[in-house]
């Protein structure tokens, strides 16, 4: 009788440590995929993708392949039935987000698996979205056009081809202003994205915080440091898809007595300083001056930001700082900030890994810079299960909005000068 006992004892204590077995693998965040099942809510500390953002060890498979881009290529080729599934996902969308429309602009170049993964995460039908691919892009990129055909509010469009260090950035950023202007959704900030970069906050996430911009920009700005003023004194020009400099003529300085600004090519700006951007006398001398210094993205915006009456500009310096976390746009390990990178640097930014998840989900910033799905799939993966998760409770969580007040282009919002912002 007792030996009868204890056969049934360990026969159920068996059968519960199978099912519980079997219930761990079924929820764990699964190792280069693009699609993740469901993970379960954070507070009950289950599903890998959980203790990788907690900086827990968990198995991780990091021999395992990435996802193919030729599978999203032929799903892309297949047309909108193949296309369109991969969008339409159960996600809850409230009217804060509705009555606040965004315009994203993307300029891609490569990874278009990446970029879909990406494009899968920020959309909602109610934005609209513009996608510049570069005109030297392999065949496999340019398919990603079909999008245009697929999606009301999804504008595609190749007009240059983008050269490092060359004024192709911010043609192509240009080039999908003008287009998102025209569009019938007026659409409160435009927010500009890189193909290998990802999202950190969720839509309604992004709406509370331009919210609190009120009007605002959200743009790197500082005044241009001595040491690299070679950058528009000198004139360059592209060869043979290079930069090359060209040491025959100085360039002359820029025929207004302003103050030039430093800062990136990507951030948050406001309807209205769009606007201003496209129609300005000013702003069209001055990217036509720029036009043959090495990187004048990094001059123009920053610039025009500065400028008095820009709308949603400011004066303030606002620059990368990984302590004082001022730039909302993004967040960048640069290989000489005092933080580790757990991936590696490739010209001097960290390309995330799935170790440096703790450090992405603990951030402000509402996108990352840079991921790339053949070096780590798993980070990418994780941050979309994880968003899609926040997105499906519909409500912002563990958000520090007194950080978001009291950054220097907050404390600017009182935007005198966007009047044009409710056109």
């Amino acid at each position: 009788m007792a030996r009868s006992k204890l056969i049934g004892l360990v026969l159920a204590a068996g059968m519960f440590f199978a099912v519980r077995y079997l219930s761990t693998k079924m929820t764990q965040c699964p190792h280069r995929k693009t699609t993740m099942p469901r993970d379960p809510s954070p507070q009950t500390g289950r599903g890998r993708c959980w203790r990788l953002m907690r900086g827990e060890p968990a198995d991780v498979n990091t021999a395992s392949s990435p996802p193919s881009d030729a599978r999203v290529n032929t799903g892309i080729e297949r047309g909108c039935v193949a296309l369109l599934p991969r969008y339409q996902r159960r996600r809850p969308v409230v009217e804060e987000e509705k009555v606040f429309p965004l315009a994203f602009a993307l300029i891609v170049h490569t990874a278009p698996g990446q970029v879909d993964q990406l494009m899968r995460t920020i959309y909602r039908s109610h934005n609209v979205y513009c996608i510049h691919v570069d005109r030297k892009a392999r065949r496999s990129v340019g398919l990603l056009s079909q999008w245009a055909q697929c999606f009301h509010n999804v504008l595609v469009l190749q007009e240059v081809e983008v050269v490092y260090g060359g004024a192709g950035l911010v043609t192509a950023a240009r080039a999908c202003m003008r287009m998102l202007a025209n569009t019938h959704v007026k659409w409160k900030y435009y927010i500009i994205l890189s193909g290998q970069e990802f999202v950190l906050k969720t839509n309604l996430e992004i709406v509370q915080i331009l919210k609190l911009l009120n009007g605002t920009n959200d743009i790197e700005q500082y005044p241009f440091p001595e040491h690299l003023r070679w950058r528009f004194e000198t004139r360059y020009s592209v060869i043979n898809g290079t930069m090359m400099t060209r040491l025959v003529d100085a360039k002359p300085a820029f025929k207004q007595n302003i103050t030039l600004y430093k800062g990136s090519m990507y951030g948050m700006f406001s309807r209205g300083f769009v606007l201003f951007i496209l129609e300005s006398k000013i702003a069209a001398e001055l990217i036509d001056w720029a036009e043959d210094s090495y990187a004048p993205e990094e001059l123009v915006w920053a610039t025009l930001n500065g400028l008095p009456g820009a709308p949603g500009g400011y004066n303030v310096t606002v620059k990368h700082d990984i302590a004082l976390n001022q730039v909302l746009s993004r967040a960048v390990i640069w290989e000489w900030d005092r933080v580790p990178c757990h991936g590696k640097f490739v010209r001097s930014v960290c390309v995330f890994s799935y170790r440096d998840l703790p450090w992405l989900v603990s951030r402000p910033e509402i996108v990352a810079n840079k991921f790339n799905s053949n070096f780590d799939q798993l980070v990418i993966d994780c941050l979309e299960s994880w968003l899609h998760h926040k997105a499906m409770l519909s409500e912002t969580i563990n958000m520090n909005w007194y950080h978001y007040r009291n950054v220097p282009q907050s404390q600017q919002s009182t935007c005198k000068n966007c009047r044009r912002q409710s056109m």
